[in-house]
């Protein structure tokens, strides 16, 4: 597999996060995810014991928005995109997504069906190693608890910002 310096360095990024949310879960609510940290359980099993993968997505704030990828490469210059995310085929039931402020539990196969169901939710974006939906915070903060069972929120400012208008019935919310 060719890879980048910027891939390598984005991988370091993400494996960090990966870490610190690991962390805070088991250190505040006493929950081991057991993340495979070798890369044959990574491609093999799936990004953790517990079926959670953690991403993370540094622009939420500056986009008010987050990015579930469903393709990838490890370089631009190789020739086909890969599963990846939410369309990888592996132990993963949910995906944690979000940053050091906040951060969504959404269930992987519910997001799907309401993807599929609601198309209007979300756009597609082609980065050049990447393919993903762009969902709204707006829109993340209205879906059902089905589909998004948690938010975490780490910076209590950026959550009321975020849920302004979102009615409070819709809202389960875990504070760390």
């Amino acid at each position: 597999m060719i890879t980048t310096k910027y891939y390598h360095e984005k991988l370091l990024i993400g494996n960090a996060y990966e870490e610190d949310i690991a962390n805070m879960l088991m250190k505040h609510i006493g929950f081991d995810i057991g993340l495979f940290t070798n890369v044959n359980d990574q491609y093999n099993i799936g990004e953790s014991k517990r079926g959670i993968e953690i991403k993370n997505d540094e622009k939420i704030q500056e986009h008010l928005n987050i990015y579930i990828e469903y393709a990838e490469k490890s370089n631009a210059k190789n020739k086909r995109f890969v599963p990846s995310g939410i369309l990888r085929e592996d132990n993963t039931n949910f995906i944690l997504i979000g940053n050091h402020d906040i951060a969504f539990l959404l269930n992987k196969s519910k997001l799907l069906e309401y993807i599929n169901e609601y198309p209007d939710i979300y756009s597609k974006k082609k980065i050049g190693t990447s393919r993903g939906y762009v969902i709204s915070l707006n829109e993340v903060g209205k879906m059902p608890e089905d589909v998004r069972c948690w938010t975490f929120a780490f910076n209590h400012k950026f959550l009321r910002l975020m849920m302004q208008n979102v009615p409070p019935s819709t809202i389960s919310c875990v504070t760390l």
